[in-house]
């Protein structure tokens, strides 16, 4: 199954889904990985998530050949963010069941994430939401999973450790809609900075976010 969605934010920033109907080996054989990508992959023992992991290259891969770009692999640095063998776009990129989310930049930090709205996020959400923020969604499901894929954006754009979600990572108000965007705030060294990011309801139960480095 190819792309079945992919989107240009702006002329330097394109993301994409991939609906995973696949086997692992089918979804190996069209990344057509190199030694050292293919091992990490084949180490994977569990089939789903070596089916998530390797859709969601498989996203990066389609959409640098969209702008005529070779794939040479990912790779994880020290803090585990993912980066292009060969640096030549900025990506990140996410995985749930079923679907697999990528995006990429030609020279901004990027982030994205894809959550499945689902009940157990009731359970944590005291720990990842500030008081404002739980009076805010009033156990709204859908909020909260909004809210939820914000933060793990918000993160991986800056990968920073010791930051904690409830106080560190921080979303503005907003009425829920099938997309928008989203007022977000990073605490570095007792300093807020803010951000845009952009959220999109998909296929009803699941919700996507995503942003750049300012």
């Amino acid at each position: 199954m190819p792309l079945i969605h992919v989107e240009n934010s702006n002329p330097q920033c394109s993301w994409g889904i991939w609906e995973i109907k696949e086997s692992s080996q089918e979804l190996i054989q069209a990344l057509s990985p190199r030694s050292s990508e293919a091992f990490y992959l084949n180490d994977i023992e569990h089939e789903a998530k070596k089916c998530e992991s390797t859709a969601a290259r498989l996203v990066i891969k389609k959409l640098l050949e969209l702008q005529h770009e070779e794939y040479m692999g990912i790779l994880k640095g020290t803090n585990g963010k993912p980066y292009l063998a060969d640096g030549a776009y900025r990506i990140s990129l996410s995985h749930t069941e079923n679907y697999a989310v990528g995006i990429i930049h030609t020279s901004k930090e990027v982030g994205i994430d894809i959550e499945r709205v689902q009940g157990k996020l009731l359970k944590i959400a005291k720990r990842i939401l500030s008081k404002e923020e739980q009076i805010e969604v009033d156990n709204n499901l859908e909020k909260i999973t909004v809210y939820w894929s914000a933060k793990e954006t918000l993160y991986k754009i800056h990968s920073k450790g010791q930051l904690f979600f409830s106080s560190d990572l921080l979303i503005s108000p907003f009425r829920l809609a099938q997309r928008g965007e989203l007022q977000s705030f990073l605490r570095i060294n007792g300093r807020l900075n803010e951000h845009t990011l952009h959220y999109y309801q998909f296929n009803k139960d699941y919700y996507i976010c995503f942003g750049q480095a300012n």
